[in-house]
């Protein structure tokens, strides 16, 4: 056993720091992000019919950054969120497909993956034959405040950006709802 003599020695102190109450650093911002997106945590701010969707970033299919606004361009649009490995999402699209086809000049559908890369999306879009535009969005916090937090979700939207609908498959939106002759007689709000 070896004594040092603490009046001869050099030496370089380190204080390790004491664990800090709660949890570790690193998971901070991992909670954050999943109460963000409702994973658990506290209540979700959401969108409900009659307020405005805000803005949400996504990139197309061709990689150009743009806006779920810019991409519906002003026009009534239904927004598909969904995921590449979703069977239900998957299943959909024939009916969207054709509601595109059918409304195309009064009513935009448009598919937005929730943050999938943008080649695996291209991919399935081309897999699946979707013939509507499809985007990569990517603003998990707008989506979060939407309560945007499962696949699918479907949101109808007027031509101003206000929900008019909302539902978790085609079959579950209002009868006519995804007609755009429906309501075309009502007053302007």
């Amino acid at each position: 056993m070896r004594h040092h003599d603490s009046s001869q020695r050099t030496t370089v102190s380190r204080r390790v720091p004491e664990p800090a109450a709660g949890p570790p650093r690193i998971l901070i911002p991992v909670l954050a992000l999943l109460g963000a997106v409702g994973c658990g945590g506290g209540p979700v701010e959401q969108v409900t019919v009659g307020a405005r969707l805000p803005e949400i970033q996504v990139v197309t299919l061709e990689g150009q950054p743009s806006s779920l606004a810019a991409v519906s361009r002003g026009r009534p649009t239904l927004v598909a969120f969904w995921g590449t490995w979703c069977e239900i999402c998957r299943s959909e699209v024939p009916g969207l497909n054709a509601l595109e086809l059918r409304s195309k000049d009064q009513l935009s559908v448009i598919g937005a993956s929730l943050g999938e890369p943008l080649a695996v999306v291209r991919s399935a879009a081309a897999q699946l034959g979707i013939e509507y535009p499809v985007v990569v969005a990517t603003d998990t916090v707008a989506l979060a405040e939407m309560g945007i937090d499962r696949v699918p979700k479907l949101v109808l939207l007027d031509e101003g950006g206000t929900v008019a609908a909302l539902a978790d498959r085609l079959d579950e939106l209002p009868r006519g709802i995804a007609d755009p002759t429906a309501g075309a007689d009502r007053a302007a709000p």
